[in-house]
């Protein structure tokens, strides 16, 4: 593996020597005999000194190329390292990427970039927050990546978010949760169990982030997409969220999703106090109201083959808006 000087010099960072994971030798000899590649930059938990790396973590490599075009408009380049089993073609922070699963079910995450960026990043001394947490320089063909910053070893310091932000997230969150109990009241489990698995990914798991953030302040590493979520949530919460999934029946849908708006109100309210932001509780009141008239009302299971409510339940009168 090329040297990174930056390793040697803040080996602190780095608890000891890279571990190399498959595919970096491919990497670097493709990456090498391709003239317009002048750069390298292999990031991610390979190379964080606080992660554990296992055999079925990815690899995410920086492609530095004076001819992007290269390796967007074909995807040729993916089988010259390794038989490709199938790959996703997106685009992060406004560059272009390609997460391809080699043979053997190796991962690698592609970031393609210009080399004009790095070359703008050494003169400015700036460089993508997530390097902060460490990176390791696999190939330096003009000796230019040596000269990026060092890793500092610490997740980068995020912004708090605005009074608009929080209450455009809280309203998101209420307006989906109307939907989910909606299809949950008409039996339509399998859209109920698609929306309301969206409302968690897309508007709770980033309030318990900036519920974490606004305790332990605005550097504390929440990660990636929920990624070892249990040991940065608070453990009461990390407890009340697994009652926020459930199977396809109607019962422990209705459940889920009562410690879903729950959960949320909760952290959602305490991420607003210690903003000094006020939370839309009228929206929520709205909601959760509605919520309740229809569970409330017989369904489902719960009616007999004549229409009745089983047990003697009484059902609530349901709203004629659906």
């Amino acid at each position: 593996m090329v040297k990174n000087r930056h390793l040697d010099e803040h080996a602190e960072f780095l608890k000891g020597s890279v571990r190399t994971p498959p595919l970096v030798p491919a990497v670097i000899d493709w990456s090498t005999k391709q003239a317009d590649i002048r750069a390298v930059i292999l990031g991610g938990s390979h190379v964080q000194p606080t992660a554990s790396p296992d055999a079925l973590s990815d690899l995410d490599v920086v492609v530095y190329s004076t001819r992007l075009n290269r390796y967007t408009s074909s995807d040729a380049w993916m089988s010259s390292i390794a038989p490709v089993w199938v790959y996703e073609a997106e685009t992060a922070d406004g560059y272009p990427q390609r997460l391809v699963i080699f043979n053997g079910g190796h991962k690698v995450d592609f970031s393609l970039r210009p080399f004009t960026l790095l070359e703008e990043e050494v003169r400015s001394q700036t460089v993508p927050g997530w390097y902060h947490r460490g990176y390791t320089v696999l190939v330096d063909k003009d000796g230019l990546a040596a000269s990026l910053p060092p890793p500092s070893g610490r997740p980068p310091i995020t912004r708090p978010p605005t009074a608009s932000e929080l209450r455009k997230l809280c309203e998101l969150f209420w307006f989906e949760a109307y939907h989910v109990a909606k299809y949950l009241k008409r039996e339509e489990l399998f859209a109920a169990k698609g929306r309301h698995t969206a409302m968690i990914f897309q508007q709770l798991l980033p309030m318990l982030e900036w519920y974490e953030k606004s305790k332990h302040g605005w550097q504390y590493d929440t990660l990636h997409l929920g990624h070892h979520m249990k040991t940065w949530l608070e453990p009461e919460v990390w407890n009340e969220l697994q009652g926020a999934f459930s199977g396809l029946q109607s019962t422990v849908s209705w459940d889920a999703l009562e410690t879903s708006t729950n959960l949320f109100r909760r952290v959602a309210t305490a991420t607003a106090k210690g903003l000094q932001y006020s939370y839309p509780s009228h929206v929520d009141q709205n909601v959760s109201r509605f919520i309740t008239s229809l569970h409330g009302a017989c369904v489902g299971d719960h009616l007999t083959p004549g229409g009745e409510c089983r047990d003697g339940q009484n059902p609530s009168p349901t709203p004629d808006c659906l």
